[in-house]
């Protein structure tokens, strides 16, 4: 069909994702015209003669609500193929997102742990510990006995279900922002950090 005949699926789904709405609009023009006129374009309040202007401000407020709402949609959006890909693997016993006591995130490896990380020019192949935490940050890798020597600790959980669901959020914004992929399918062009 096209030049890139390997993606003949996603240009016949973006074309028709594409012409339903332009027919939807087209379809509804013809069947239901608009015929504007005074009566039409007053306002209307379920019969009852309007009081009033019509247009009122919204304090912010209001929007601060549904852009909170849309910010942990995307989340969870980005949030479920990760789980999902992890227990398919099998590495979620492996390796669990977490904090640093700094607050930065940080991956807990379970068991010893052989990781390659790649960045733009640079490999590191590295043994990691158990009970020891992996921090890749802003695509610079720290190294492993930095980060050890520094956090080295037996880690309580202590707090609510709503810190860890934000602090795992919060990873996973971090994940995707920074080009850190635990799935080795880069999410950017650069970085990606895979298990071997």
């Amino acid at each position: 069909m096209f030049l890139l005949y390997e993606y003949d699926i996603f240009w016949t789904f973006l074309i028709i994702s594409s012409l339903i709405p332009i027919l939807a609009f087209f379809i509804s023009g013809i069947l239901a015209p608009i015929r504007k006129g005074p009566e039409k374009l007053s306002s209307y309040e379920s019969g009852i003669e309007p009081m009033g202007d019509a247009w009122l401000q919204f304090r912010i407020r209001y929007y601060m609500f549904a852009l909170v709402f849309v910010v942990f949609d995307v989340e969870t959006i980005f949030l479920y193929p990760w789980a999902m890909s992890f227990d398919v693997l099998g590495v979620s016993d492996l390796v669990h997102p977490t904090r640093t006591r700094h607050g930065h995130p940080a991956f807990l490896c379970s068991i010893n742990l052989y990781v390659t990380i790649e960045s733009e020019d640079i490999r590191h192949n590295v043994n990691i510990p158990p009970q020891s935490f992996l921090l890749v940050q802003n695509d610079q890798y720290v190294e492993s006995e930095q980060v050890i020597a520094e956090i080295r600790t037996n880690i309580k959980w202590k707090g609510t279900h709503s810190a860890i669901v934000a602090s795992i959020g919060f990873l996973i914004i971090w994940i995707c922002y920074f080009g850190v992929n635990l799935l080795g399918i880069g999410l950017h062009s650069y970085g990606s950090f895979t298990f071997n």
